[in-house]
């Protein structure tokens, strides 16, 4: 991916100061249905989301529902959280 993929000249190039806020994101999406049927409407339904972007950004076809083993969803403090960025010059 890279950066201004999407937004190209149109978006001012990022200050170093604030490279963690960059104006691009990747999407993960996880949903929970009742049944299998359902949840392979929506993954049917956002099919777009993996073939409609930019180059470089699609992953092939969405996968095959599946079961979840466990989920515990959880909040941590923010400072718990070490942010990084590192940039790599070709």
């Amino acid at each position: 991916i890279g950066l201004n993929t999407l937004h190209g000249p149109a978006a001012p190039a990022p200050d170093p100061a604030v490279a963690n806020e960059l104006p691009e994101v990747g999407l993960r999406c996880a949903v929970r249905t009742r049944t299998s049927e359902e949840a392979d409407k929506v993954r049917r339904a956002g099919a777009h989301l993996w073939i409609m972007g930019p180059g470089g950004t699609s992953f092939g076809t969405p996968i095959k529902p599946r079961p979840v083993i466990s989920l515990w969803p959880t909040l941590i403090p923010r400072s718990f959280v070490e942010q990084k960025t590192q940039i790599l010059v070709a």
